[in-house]
């Protein structure tokens, strides 16, 4: 059995701006339902939309039904406001039903009118419920859009509530995307502004939705912590749709657990809620995740059963990302079952909605598919191919996660930093306290003590002294800790640029070989000897590219740990590039690239000849990579007033634009690029060439132009003085 995880983004839940109340109690909308037999029929509009919000979260077909009377009642009596606000409530009830293609002309009316009367809490409603469409329609670069203009709506309107709902589904749509910490940081704006207004429905779904954050990461016993607050929460304000949700995640959870029995126990009251509800959403999802479920239990004709209920109904619905996860499961059931033609049909169906929408975790998973059912085919080229866009899309999936680990771990330390701050001024408010405490005293003793003014002339002057001397000691201690934190400071930004580089350009090119090196180990037969051959040139380029880069990560570290001593001679600049041109005229001959040496034998330097070689080599080594074939790359010396030698590397490559040119010698801006036969770069090397030329007396520049090529020249000293 494969390992997989799957789920409707977690399942997300999407506030609208006016859509449900604080408390959506029976108390509340036994109220409202007693108000419409003595209410007149112009008061009557107002009534059944407050009625319909209160139902949104027990019974959306009520919500539908309810706003569909309001709005004929709003045309009838020409208020243009109550028309928009009763188009976008009906809209806010198909979603909830799963009824997303018959919400969308509601939308579009309920906005078009907002707009028209220039209501600002009416067009964040519409933006919000069309972000929200495109999303379930997976439409996420629209989605984005719609959101963040609601959001600038909501700024210049002041409205503080519907902002945090906003964000609360940009939350949402960043998690859906797999953008988990950008996801959990929208969450957390919200979640306490949410406290702070002591609105508990909405503190309830942001908990669920970090929870689902917490989920995506792997941390399980967090994201139950955050289900369960929430789902005391849904309970007492008679949340059916959140309480469905929670459940229907918490099966996630089980089934991620490897736990099947418990996860079934979960779906199954969710699925009972969502029938309750006639909710064709809140009831496609725990059927999908049924399926799921009893296909780790090998149990193939119930997962089956399940799973083309859940796809029949995400078809009626239109929701992409629930019908390309329905064909997924019916892929593998056919491919367990040797149904391959079947397994071929349902995989490529959800491959191109995974594609198309960009869902990752589905791509790396669909990929993997695909893999194995062209291998069981005999595909073995085709097959080899979707492997290897698996492992592309496997290893930018660890990369992302990683990256969101350090920007989290970064949050907290820029957290635990504020509360430090915090209790430096605590403690600063404590010595003040004391001060004013032992003035008080000081003035009380003086007046008790009046007769004896020289005894008290001496107190006076030894209190004095000691509060110089306090005053002396903080001021030291301040001194002290700003410069510690400016080491810490410089430390972690070194160890962040470090972990990138490791993270990122070691590991990738690391991994890219050792998961080549396991398949021709394991699976030799897939090889012909044409690829093999291929395969192990490529191999063998990846093995230099990634000592190169091994080689600049050692020197750097060593830099940076200011480990390098510097040994400055008389040398012939000559020999130095004479032997750095022999180093890379194999890789300039495979690209026809010829190296042009114009430097005079009596050219001399004084520096460090180790350190300006490594300048050298990172420089033609660039200019080798980022030549075409055919080009042409020059490498020369000259003096440069009467102190200074400029050395340079001229190629004919792709030049550099001004954006990039910025921040080529930046260590904590890390750039890398591929060269133009796809060569591997980590932007590591003109690093190390900018710090140590600078540590020889020198500078380095460069001028390049888009299309034409680009000339990198730096400087040393000619002489001892």
């Amino acid at each position: 059995m494969s390992k997989r995880r799957l789920g409707i983004g977690g399942f997300l839940l999407i506030f609208y701006c006016f859509a449900g109340s604080v408390f959506a109690q029976n108390a509340k909308i036994d109220s409202l339902t007693q108000l419409l037999s003595s209410r007149e029929e112009k008061e009557l509009v107002n009534v059944k939309l407050d009625l319909a919000k209160e139902y949104l979260s027990v019974s959306p077909e009520k919500t539908v039904e309810l706003g569909k009377q309001a709005l004929e009642q709003a045309i009838r009596q020409g208020k243009t406001d109550l028309e928009s606000q009763a188009n976008l409530t009906i809209s806010s009830g198909l979603t909830y039903l799963g009824e997303f293609a018959k919400s969308k002309p509601y939308i579009d009316k309920g906005l078009t009118l907002a707009r028209e009367i220039k209501n600002p809490l009416f067009t964040c409603t519409g933006l919000n419920a069309l972000a929200a469409y495109y999303m379930n329609t997976g439409d996420y670069t629209q989605a984005l859009s719609y959101f963040n203009e609601s959001i600038k709506e909501a700024n210049a309107a002041g409205l503080e509530k519907e902002e945090a709902m906003i964000r609360f589904n940009l939350g949402a749509i960043y998690t859906s995307m797999g953008k988990w910490s950008k996801g959990l940081s929208e969450f957390r704006y919200a979640l306490e502004f949410f406290k702070k207004l002591g609105n508990k429905l909405y503190v309830s779904r942001t908990l669920m939705n970090i929870a689902v954050n917490y989920s995506s990461w792997g941390d399980f016993t967090t994201s139950l912590s955050y289900y369960e607050a929430s789902l005391e929460y849904l309970q007492q304000v008679g949340d059916v749709v959140g309480e469905a949700t929670v459940l229907n995640n918490i099966g996630e959870i089980y089934k991620d657990t490897k736990d099947p029995e418990n996860a079934i126990r979960y779906y199954q009251k969710s699925l009972n809620l969502a029938r309750g509800m006639n909710s064709k959403l809140h009831e496609a999802i725990p059927l999908l995740g049924i399926g799921d479920a009893f296909y780790l239990k090998q149990n193939f004709d119930l997962s089956e059963k399940y799973t083309r209920q859940a796809l029949e109904l995400f078809e009626a619905m239109q929701m992409a990302e629930g019908i390309a996860r329905s064909n997924y499961v019916l892929g593998e059931l056919s491919l367990e079952r040797k149904n391959m033609n079947d397994a071929k049909h349902f995989a490529t169906i959800s491959c191109a909605i995974a594609d198309s929408s960009g869902i990752q975790d589905l791509q790396e998973k669909v990929y993997l598919l695909l893999s194995k059912i062209d291998e069981q085919q005999g595909n073995i080229s085709r097959s080899f191919d979707y492997f290897k866009q698996y492992a592309q899309v496997k290893d930018s999936l660890y990369n992302k996660n990683h990256s969101q680990q350090l920007a989290q771990l970064r949050s907290d330390l820029e957290l635990q930093d504020k509360e430090n701050q915090i209790a430096l001024l605590q403690k600063d408010n404590e010595i003040k306290d004391m001060r004013i405490k032992r003035q008080k005293n000081q003035a009380l003793v003086l007046i008790m003590l009046i007769a004896l003014l020289s005894a008290l002339v001496v107190a006076i002057w030894r209190i004095n002294k000691i509060k110089k001397k306090v005053n002396k000691m903080l001021v030291d201690k301040n001194k002290t800790i700003v410069e510690q934190h400016r080491e810490m400071q410089k430390i972690s930004e070194i160890k962040d640029l470090f972990l990138t580089i490791i993270g990122h350009d070691l590991r990738n090119p690391i991994g890219a070989f050792k998961d080549s090196l396991d398949q021709l180990a394991d699976y030799p037969e897939m090889f012909p000897e044409e690829v093999r051959q291929q395969l192990i040139s490529e191999l063998r380029a990846e093995a230099a590219n990634t000592y190169f880069l091994l080689d600049n990560l050692l020197v750097w570290a060593r830099s940076q740990k200011d480990e390098m001593r510097i040994e400055r001679k008389l040398f012939h600049v000559s020999d130095l590039v004479k032997n750095n041109v022999s180093l890379h005229i194999r890789q300039a001959e495979s690209k026809q690239i010829i190296i042009k040496n114009e430097v005079a034998d009596d050219c001399c330097a004084w520096a460090d000849p180790n350190m300006v070689s490594l300048v050298l080599r990172n420089l033609i080594s660039n200019a080798v990579k980022f030549t075409s074939a055919g080009g042409f790359i020059t490498v020369f010396a000259k003096k440069k007033g009467d102190k200074l030698i400029e050395i340079g590397v001229t190629d004919t490559g792709v030049g550099i634009s001004e954006k990039v040119k910025t921040d080529l010698f930046n260590k904590y801006r890390h750039t890398s690029t591929f060269g133009t036969n796809n060569e591997k770069g980590s932007g590591l090397g003109l690093m190390l060439c900018a710090d140590f030329v600078r540590m020889n007396g020198g500078t380095i520049e460069v001028e390049s132009t888009v299309g034409k090529g680009s000339t990198f020249h730096f400087t040393v000293p000619v002489s001892e003085a």
